[in-house]
């Protein structure tokens, strides 16, 4: 979502509509239940569910980031930003990352930390990576099932490219989407090259440097 330029009811439609299907979870649990009465994906493109969830798996990556991050603003803010991530994505991420930059502006610490400082991050850390690798976990498995979904309808139904793109370009609620893709990969090098030893190549590489991150 765009601050400022709030979308129209219409706008919102798709978004909600995608919106049931969060994570797959809607149609997992209707595929266990055997229950297909309430199958609703099977008049939605499937293009646009991949995009919607692509886009809300590399969100939800971002929690434990943000709090091994060592110049976090206090832990409800960040919780606050990351749950209003998860709703209206770079709307809450960009400011919040532009608050960060002031408060440090403001106490005058400029990426520096003691090393009893740096001692107690390591161990919050390592005590961090159980939770590192759930979400490293959840958001690969989302985004390996948007990939096939993605894959089967371009080799089963190719023409669906074309409404996608179409939907992209008029809609303006999945082109703040798209643009906030260009965002995250900047947000995710920007805290990765903060991080203590966080120096691989690989995090540079959108949305795939933040799960590698996450699971080593």
């Amino acid at each position: 979502m765009v601050p400022g330029w709030p979308p129209s009811d219409q706008d919102l439609v798709p978004v909600i509509e995608d919106s049931i299907h969060f994570f797959y979870i809607s149609d997992i649990l209707n595929s266990v239940s055997g229950d297909q009465t309430n199958d609703l994906t099977q008049n939605l493109p499937q293009l646009r569910l991949a995009f919607f969830n692509f886009a809300e798996a590399w969100v939800f990556a971002f929690l434990p980031l943000l709090l091994a991050d060592k110049n976090r603003l206090p832990l409800p803010v960040v919780l606050g930003t990351w749950f209003g991530a998860l709703g209206l994505t770079n709307a809450f991420l960009t400011p919040y990352l532009a608050a960060r930059q002031l408060s440090l502006i403001v106490s005058g610490d400029k990426y520096t930390i003691d090393t009893a400082a740096s001692d107690d991050l390591d161990d919050q850390q390592s005590g961090n990576k159980a939770l590192k690798l759930f979400f490293g976990l959840i958001a690969t498995l989302v985004v390996g099932y948007a990939g096939y979904e993605t894959i089967l309808t371009t080799v089963t139904t190719p023409g669906e490219w074309n409404d996608f793109l179409l939907l992209v370009k008029n809609d303006r609620t999945y082109l703040a989407f798209a643009v906030d893709l260009v965002l995250f990969s900047f947000i995710q090098s920007f805290l990765l090259e903060g991080m203590n030893g966080s120096k691989h190549a690989s995090d540079k590489i959108p949305f795939v440097g933040l799960i590698s991150w996450l699971v080593r």
